[in-house]
């Protein structure tokens, strides 16, 4: 009997039944990021409003586009946008003048609002690919065996 080396690719994760109860708590759970998300931007920005005396664009920006990254690192690419759009609607409403009043969208606000929608969508694209074991490694069947002929490169072959 020939022992093969253990690989990962033969491993292959186990994916609950369509009757599984943890499947269905998983996927109704989901919303429970969308919400986290606004509940902590929504928090993070009335703290901002509160401590700073003076908003300042860098002190506002820079905090806010951490918070969509660590959202957008956490707990993927929805949740992040949703983050970005709350960002973009609280810095409206609590940070531009006047406060606690809606103003239409100046260029600096929708460039504002664009960076935080890049950096939402790119970051958690990112984060759901490499949640993703199976975009990892090939499934089992579909790697060729390799015979000792093709692992010789050019510069081992003897000339002929």
């Amino acid at each position: 009997m020939m022992w093969e080396p253990l690989s990962l690719a033969r491993v292959r994760p186990q994916r609950p039944g369509n009757g599984s109860r943890a499947a269905g708590q998983l996927r109704s759970a989901k919303w429970l990021f969308y919400l986290g998300s606004v509940v902590f931007v929504v928090a993070f920005a009335w703290i901002l409003f509160n401590v700073e005396e003076r908003h300042e664009e860098i002190g506002t920006t820079i905090p806010s586009v951490l918070i969509v990254l660590l959202i957008a690192g956490t707990w993927g690419r929805g949740p992040a946008v949703t983050a970005a759009l709350t960002v973009s609607i609280m810095n409206n409403y609590l940070l531009v003048p006047p406060p606690n009043a809606f103003t239409l969208p100046t260029v600096r606000e929708t460039v504002h609002l664009a960076g935080f929608l890049a950096v939402a969508v790119g970051l958690g694209t990112a984060v759901e690919g490499m949640k993703r074991p199976s975009d990892w490694a090939p499934v089992s069947g579909s790697r060729k065996p390799c015979s000792a002929a093709s692992r010789t490169t050019s510069r081992h072959r003897s000339p002929e």
